[in-house]
């Protein structure tokens, strides 16, 4: 069954309290920057000699090959140049199917490196239309959702990635950010928990999960979870401070909690 959803209108900014370093630089799907130069200099060069052949006289390129330099752009972090290979395979109209639902999925993917998350979500939802039982495909719908501000769809997106892959702990752990951002404090602890025990080394989920105890006023296990962190990231010198915060909080004679 497909997935519908309404996007409503993008919020301005996305809390930026609860929105620490880590949440917003997540190496899998964190937004880049649109990179300067010309597209192609990141390339391979066997790759980019490739391409240039294409496009000349002799020889034309095939959709699985456009669609195939199009992934290999976004994997050296090329992604305008992702997205122009990659409108080329699926604009050929000669993709298969699953062919086509990856072109659309890494098209959307690539696009919201750029920061056209709308745009992705346009293709991540034509890629569910080609390939409708695709949890990664999901997952990044709701990726994109989150950072347009449409919270509730996105949690829908999660919730239908992770009835057709449980236990991915991906999805538990950005799902755990969205309830974090909407003040959901008990509901981000559950999922935050279930990405941990999952990956007991998901070092941003401890941070996180930090976050909503705080809120919750459970001071100790705010404390134990930075500390948890820190043995993750002992370079990370700004987690010092954070545990010296927190237990200045801790130590005020009326401290209550902040959030459900």
């Amino acid at each position: 069954m497909l997935l519908h959803v309404t996007i409503p209108a993008v919020l301005g900014r996305l809390l930026p309290v609860l929105l620490v370093p880590c949440l917003l630089a997540l190496p899998a799907w964190a937004a880049d920057k649109p990179s300067a130069g010309p597209a192609e200099k990141d390339l391979d060069p066997g790759v980019r000699m490739s391409l240039q052949l294409m496009k000349g006289p002799y020889f034309k390129a095939s959709p699985e090959e456009y669609l195939s330099g199009g992934i290999g752009a976004s994997i050296v972090g090329n992604h305008r140049y992702a997205v122009k290979l990659l409108t080329m395979a699926i604009d050929s109209g000669g993709l298969n199917m699953e062919q086509l639902a990856q072109a659309y999925l890494n098209r959307g993917m690539a696009r919201m490196h750029i920061n056209q998350h709308r745009l992705a979500v346009e293709d991540l939802t034509k890629a569910l239309e080609s390939m409708p039982d695709k949890y990664d495909t999901y997952f990044q719908l709701g990726n994109a959702l989150r950072a347009l501000g449409a919270f509730t769809e996105a949690i829908i997106a999660y919730n239908r990635a992770l009835e057709l892959k449980p236990g991915y702990a991906p999805a538990y752990y950005m799902r755990g950010s969205v309830w974090l951002i909407k003040g959901d404090n008990r509901l981000a602890v559950n999922d935050f928990s279930e990405a941990i025990r999952m990956r007991p080394k998901m070092d941003d989920a401890f941070y996180l999960r930090s976050q909503a105890y705080e809120a919750l006023g459970e001071w100790d296990k705010a404390l134990a979870d930075l500390k948890s962190f820190h043995l993750l990231n002992p370079l990370d010198d700004s987690v010092e401070i954070s545990i010296a915060r927190l237990r200045t909080r801790m130590a005020e004679p009326k401290a209550s909690p902040a959030g459900r």
